[in-house]
């Protein structure tokens, strides 16, 4: 083999080694971005249930006052003692979030603090005394016992570290929004349906937007 021989192959090489080298540079760089980009529809998704949820959960502190003076409470220490209810209530649940998400799943957990929100907002919607209504807070509050760790984690889990202050940032401001959006959400049903009535049709409202998106989902993890 010739001296030029040589020197052509060594270059053939040498570009060949490179372009490796390029390609396997290539690929690093797609999967870290494929890594660090934001969820975009994880957080839609997780951010719209809270966001729907709040807007349910928020009747209880702006609508839920004048419903107990409806019933013949007049005194507002006995208002914010039934309200008061709800903190009693979601403690036990969130604390026991751990375990409970180590045996359902974060979409099981989803219907569970939904199903919980319809069946108490249809609870205090029937009720015919303030005692009727504490089970229908209680109700409540053990589904946003659990509602608000497993949105936190269920949108963590799919975030890398860069953008876990952003995404937590996020969806604090889907909860807050859902708080905001309450009263002018349920402003209508109250001037239409009154007040009691309202909470009933809120109920039906909170199943029809979040049953089917939940099952969607569902489907898809069984797919």
């Amino acid at each position: 083999m010739t001296d030029h021989q040589r020197h052509r192959d060594a270059q053939r090489s040498a570009r060949l080694a490179t372009g490796f080298h390029q390609r396997a540079a290539d690929i690093v760089s797609l999967g870290q971005q494929a890594v660090t980009s934001f969820p975009l529809r994880d957080f839609a998704l997780v951010g719209g249930l809270c966001i729907v949820f709040m807007a349910g959960f928020y009747l209880i502190p702006t609508r839920l006052p004048f419903v107990l003076q409806d019933l013949g409470v007049g005194s507002a220490a006995v208002a914010g003692a039934i309200m008061a209810v709800t903190t009693l209530i979601s403690l036990p649940f969130s604390l026991a979030f751990g375990w409970l998400r180590a045996r359902f799943s974060a979409m099981g957990l989803f219907a569970f603090s939904f199903a919980m929100l319809a069946v108490g907002l249809g609870l205090i919607g029937a009720a015919n005394s303030a005692l009727a209504v504490i089970p229908g807070v209680a109700v409540i509050a053990s589904g946003l016992g659990l509602m608000m760790p497993n949105a936190m984690t269920f949108l963590m889990a799919r975030v890398a570290p860069d953008w876990r202050g952003r995404a937590s940032g996020l969806l604090t401001t889907a909860f807050f929004i859902g708080q905001f959006a309450s009263p002018l959400l349920s402003a209508p049903l109250v001037s239409g349906l009154g007040r009691q009535q309202a909470f009933l049709a809120e109920a039906v409202v909170v199943l029809a937007i979040a049953a089917p998106v939940l099952l969607s989902q569902r489907r898809r993890q069984l797919a």
